[in-house]
């Protein structure tokens, strides 16, 4: 069942089989219930290409504990999480996590985490409940910037100039270059959201896609911009 407390959301699922559990003792009288949960991972990643894009896929954590475990509590505050869920399945548990779609957070990345804590009986009747160890679970949501077109988009070869790079999410990351290609771009400037000036020396003859270095963003962003830098045409005198 699901609860929420206050701000948070809870996803929590009590499991009435392993109440038993509570009631068992060693030969000496002492409880024999195991109060430890584990996770398959402490690190989840969700990534997104673009505020436009498609809201990644569902993940999944296996849970286990032990016997004495009798709640599981799965605590999400995050705001990159839309909904957990869990399935228990004897002493494990298969929680899955669905972040939130990418057009309602914009471009940035988003740490948070979830807190998956094991609950067993603080007697011997289960009249209440005392928590176990908490596994901490660190959710990082990457929603890309996306480079749209850059103006003008056609070059001379061999000469330095300016241009305007336009595309979305630019200030919500801190850029530490331009490429036109391999080439880095002499000057840039971070104008707003939405655009970028970028100045960029002489290139030689051929096509260069744009793309900007973000040392904390993993792996290069959409781009569908690129420069045409052309021969310069020599024009026959006129007589």
């Amino acid at each position: 069942m699901h609860h929420l407390l206050g701000p948070s959301r809870v996803a929590g699922v009590l499991l009435a089989c392993l109440l038993g559990a509570c009631s068992s003792s060693s030969d000496d009288g002492s409880p024999t219930r195991s109060t430890e949960i584990d996770v398959s991972t402490n690190e989840l990643l969700f990534t997104a290409s673009g505020p436009a894009a498609d809201k990644p896929a569902a993940q999944n954590i296996t849970a286990t504990f032990g016997e004495g475990v009798v709640h599981l509590a799965v605590i999400n505050n995050s705001t990159n999480v839309a909904a957990v869920t869990s399935v228990i399945s004897g002493q494990s548990a298969e929680i899955t996590v669905t972040p939130v779609a990418p057009s309602e957070l914009g471009s940035g990345i988003f740490a948070t985490a979830l807190a998956v804590t094991g609950y067993f009986c603080a007697d011997a009747d289960c009249t209440s409940l005392a928590a176990g160890n908490t596994q901490t679970v660190n959710v990082r949501y990457q929603i890309s910037p996306v480079i749209e077109r850059i103006v003008p988009y056609v070059a001379t070869a061999g000469v330095s100039d300016s241009a305007v790079v336009r595309g979305i999410g630019f200030s919500s990351f801190a850029p530490q270059g331009v490429r036109f290609g391999g080439t880095a771009a002499t000057e840039f400037t971070v104008v707003n959201d939405t655009e970028l000036r970028v100045t960029y020396p002489a290139l030689v003859a051929g096509p260069y896609e744009i793309q900007i270095d973000i040392p904390d963003h993993e792996g290069d962003l959409e781009s569908t911009a690129s420069l045409l830098v052309l021969e310069p045409t020599d024009y026959a005198a006129q007589t």
